[in-house]
């Protein structure tokens, strides 16, 4: 969930959005499965305390992706065999940074593909999960991460 406790919900096959949820409509929230990526072959040039990892929703095949829509990327979710198709190099719009800030039990995701940009959640609530390169200006882009 995010800073303001919004959690994410599949609001149409592939609509991801953040509100808060309460009670019985808890059950409505997914959970994301954040799977490691290594790369195979020679390292990659990914920086220190850079985890790249891919953003599954939970009990389905879908995947958060970053493409370049008109002049600025925006967040998806894609259907995808992400183990078996992630090598191949266009792959890396399903590929994120995860940046870890141990002091504020806190995590960020940057794109790969298109490194400054940050996934996002809106003060608003029910506003689409997205994408910006001005994390917690005008929106959330810093997320508790949840075990359960």
């Amino acid at each position: 969930f995010d800073i303001n406790q919004k959690c994410f919900v599949l609001e149409s096959p592939t609509q991801l959005v953040a509100l808060h949820l309460q009670g019985p409509s808890s059950s409505q929230k997914v959970r994301l499965n954040i799977a490691l990526y290594r790369p195979r072959g020679p390292r990659g040039s990914s920086g220190a305390g850079q985890m790249p990892v891919a953003l599954g929703i939970k009990g389905y095949k879908l995947y958060m992706s970053c493409v370049l829509s008109g002049a600025e990327p925006t967040l998806q979710l894609e259907e995808a065999d992400v183990l078996r198709d992630i090598d191949s190099v266009e792959l890396t719009r399903f590929i994120f940074y995860r940046l870890d800030s141990p002091t504020e039990g806190t995590t960020r995701f940057e794109s790969a593909a298109f490194p400054g940009w940050f996934i996002c959640t809106s003060l608003q609530p029910r506003q689409p999960v997205g994408i910006t390169n001005q994390p917690d200006q005008v929106n959330i882009a810093t997320y508790k991460l949840s075990g359960h």
